[in-house]
């Protein structure tokens, strides 16, 4: 894993106040040698920092070799716009046991029966690296993008995800991530991972004559999921389920809930 001083490393691959054209240059560099941690690193960045289109295509690579919190973060991330995507993701990191996913695909008891109740140090395991979450946090803040942007956010500590909250007037109800291009982003014509991954042509299907006068159905945009509101408060939003009962056995959101 990319670890800083904070995380406790002695010479950390990351610094926490290097700005972002620097972090993503650095972990670029890995990714390309192929560090998968770096193109997960690196895919996570960009997905919820306006590339996400560079971002699932990472994850989509990282994923089909096996990486199994690739498969959790992307199937997480693409629930509303492709929800059979996301299904068989989350199934295939299910697969390995991996709790976040399964939390997502079993019901309570089924999951309590496997699992039992891990408490917040347990659950603490599955949170991104703090590294990666310092940096979501940061980029976000430093993100001139997103001055006037409305915006919901993981109310986990340990998550820095988030998302643009949805029009009222779309009926859509899904929170989007607007997108660029990393050449904007890095300010570089240097070859990156997002074009070394995403490499192969993906030029949609030429769609066949239709008999009948109705217009061929498109795919909904590639959007970042909306977060999921806690049903007591409904101030609390959480990007998983894992993240929503990290934040309650941790006691933090437990003793707050009452009060929002």
């Amino acid at each position: 894993e990319f670890r800083t001083a904070e995380d406790g490393a002695e010479r950390g691959i990351l610094d926490s106040a290097e700005c972002r054209e620097k972090v993503l240059a650095r972990v670029n560099r890995f990714a390309l040698q192929g560090n998968i941690e770096a193109q997960y690193y690196l895919g996570v960045v960009k997905m919820y920092g306006f590339e996400v289109e560079e971002g699932v295509e990472i994850l989509r690579k990282t994923s089909k070799k096996d990486h199994v919190k690739s498969m959790y973060a992307l199937g997480i991330a693409v629930r509303d716009c492709r929800r059979s995507e996301s299904n068989a993701l989350l199934a295939s990191a299910g697969s390995h046991n991996y709790y976040p996913a399964l939390s997502e695909i079993l019901d309570n008891s089924a999951l309590k029966q496997r699992f039992k109740e891990p408490n917040a140090e347990q659950l603490k395991e599955y949170m991104m690296p703090g590294s990666l979450n310092r940096h979501l946090k940061r980029f976000f803040v430093e993100d001139e993008r997103l001055k006037g942007h409305v915006t919901s956010h993981c109310w986990n500590p340990l998550c820095g995800k988030w998302a643009h909250k949805a029009k009222r007037d779309t009926g859509v109800g899904v929170e989007a991530t607007a997108t660029t291009t990393i050449a904007s982003a890095v300010g570089t014509a240097t070859p990156t991972t997002a074009t070394a991954l995403t490499s192969t042509n993906h030029s949609a299907p030429s769609t066949p004559p239709s008999s009948s006068s109705s217009p061929p159905i498109e795919l909904p945009e590639l959007k970042v999921s909306r977060m999921k509101m806690c049903s007591s408060c409904r101030k609390a939003k959480y990007c998983s389920k894992t993240c929503q009962v990290y934040d309650w056995r941790s006691g933090r959101h437990k003793s707050e809930c009452v009060f929002l």
